[in-house]
């Protein structure tokens, strides 16, 4: 029960002591601390008694949870302790409650949300093609997991692989990990979440398990795992606050240390999972970014009575209502038509040698070129990733179609910040906060491109755009569309202020929203 005492130091004319209860796991003393910690740096006289106990789901550790017949296996045990008033505060995982709220208590709030991605550790004694079979042993409990890495995976690793066994595992992160090293398995799927926030924290007590997963991490290799194919369980990264519904100062005390859009986005995931079907059982993933131009929706998974689900589609900050397209006024109506010619430019290869992570903006960018060993490779999207995998370089992830300013976030795996080396065409007018390296040249296509009768253009990059209006200026009248990276920074100075320019994650995403009113 939350006790309160004259104190006229406190901005809230009390002090106050609250029980804070959490699972008893490594991690999730470190989420109770991080909660803790931005209630005493909101109100420095708040004073916070921690619990940890053991669940029901830690107790019972012989069944894949997607098995177990409990509603919030993790959680339940801790809802009673806040309806019998023993907790002020619990601190959850999100992901971990129930997707129907509960009776008497809330969510009232969450703190910045972690990194919701997906992250899959391999063993680098495993890794070589030529080792064994052409069989991938996988540790992971998650129908949803097993689901889209089944579909991503082969596209994406250096080397062919013709079946995936996935194994079961339980057990905290430290377990985990400590499983892949000593077992026979090859690659563990984990919550980056999880990793970064272990690995992150200043509490002394938890010395011993950072430097357990840093020492491990040196075993490992890793792929940080995109939205677009990879959405992950709803609320993944984000902390769950739960309080009882009565308790209204403390849920306004909550409201000064939550994050607003991460609590938005999560509500609007776990919305979306409960039209789904909701239940971990579900082989079904949905993701929400925000991004300046709105919203961006990942769902992907194969739902119980509905069969497969893929949507990537953006719900605009602002409302634009362009005219309806046929397919005779769209350019290009197949992608490819607006290629230009690629001619690849000789690198130095001392300065190669010298650099340890790179940026590959295109996949012509990186053709039969040789990235130091232990390099970070990073790419812009996922095309290019599947093309350099086909060619035996191992990608570490990508920015997902969403342009250079997404922070790949690899900080805590690495040890440090990354800085990269950009590897580009020679006419590329990125302004970059990575140094740059044309590695290729492009030209314009051999025959002209003829835009009569055309009012909407998607633009995959820069170069092809630019030719075009120097050509046939008219063109700047109709209705253009671009992904969210640099392409949109450049298109902004010529469309700024009015309608005529949309951003779209892809070009079938384009292709499908402007004509989907055609019969």
């Amino acid at each position: 029960m939350v006790k309160t005492a004259k104190n006229k130091t406190s901005g809230m004319g009390r002090s106050v002591r609250i029980n804070l209860f959490a699972r008893q796991s490594d991690l999730s003393k470190v989420q109770a601390y991080q909660v803790g910690n931005a209630l005493k740096s909101a109100f420095p006289t708040t004073e916070v008694k921690y619990q940890f106990l053991a669940s029901l789901g830690d107790k019972n550790q012989d069944q894949p949870l997607w098995k177990m017949p409990e509603q919030g296996v993790f959680t339940q045990d801790f809802y009673e302790y806040l309806v019998r008033g023993e907790a002020d505060i619990v601190v959850h995982s999100w992901k971990d409650l129930p997707i129907e709220e509960r009776p008497e208590t809330q969510i009232s709030a969450t703190l910045s949300r972690e990194d919701q991605r997906d992250l899959v550790l391999f063993r680098k004694d495993r890794l070589s093609p030529y080792a064994g079979s052409k069989k991938l042993k996988i540790l992971t409990s998650s129908p949803r997991r097993s689901y889209q890495l089944a579909r991503f995976l082969p596209k994406v690793l250096p080397f062919p692989i013709d079946k995936i066994e996935w194994v079961p595992v339980r057990g905290n992160v430290q377990t985990r990990v400590k499983k892949l090293l000593d077992g026979s398995e090859d690659a563990l799927v984990v919550a980056k979440a999880a990793i970064d926030r272990l690995l992150s924290t200043n509490e002394k007590q938890f010395e011993d398990t950072k430097i357990f997963l840093k020492q491990a991490i040196r075993k490992l290799e890793f792929m940080i795992l995109p939205l677009s194919e990879v959405p992950t369980a709803a609320a993944q990264g984000a902390l769950g606050i739960e309080v009882r519904r009565n308790n209204q100062s403390l849920i306004k005390m909550l409201n000064q240390i939550n994050s607003g859009s991460d609590f938005e986005n999560v509500k609007l995931e776990r919305s979306l999972h409960r039209q789904r079907g909701g239940g971990c059982h579900q082989k079904y993933g949905v993701s929400v970014l925000n991004r300046t131009f709105g919203k961006i929706i990942y769902e992907v998974g194969n739902v119980d009575g509905v069969g497969e689900v893929e949507n990537r589609s953006i719900k605009w900050r602002d409302k634009v209502d362009w005219p309806i397209a046929k397919k005779e006024d769209i350019f290009p109506s197949k992608l490819e038509a607006i290629d230009s010619i690629r001619i690849q430019i000789p690198v130095d290869r001392s300065i190669i040698e010298k650099e340890s992570a790179f940026w590959v903006a295109h996949s012509e960018a990186a053709i039969n070129f040789d990235f130091p060993k232990e390099a970070i490779v990073w790419t812009a999207g996922t095309s290019s990733w599947e093309r350099l995998a086909a060619r035996g370089v191992w990608v570490h992830g990508c920015a997902d179609g969403l342009g250079e300013s997404e922070d790949p976030r690899l900080n805590c795996l690495t040890g440090g910040h990354v800085q990269f080396l950009k590897l580009t065409h020679d006419k590329s007018l990125a302004k970059s906060n990575f140094p740059q390296m044309a590695t290729y040249s492009v030209m314009a296509p051999k025959q002209r491109l003829d835009f009569s009768g055309k009012s909407h253009f998607f633009w995959r990059s820069v170069h092809p755009f630019l030719q075009a209006i120097e050509d046939q200026p008219e063109i700047l009248n109709g209705f253009h569309a671009c992904g969210p990276g640099h392409t949109c920074e450049v298109l902004k100075d010529f469309f700024g202020g009015t309608n005529r320019l949309r951003v779209f994650l892809s070009y079938e995403h384009w292709k499908n929203e402007i004509l989907k009113n055609e019969e």
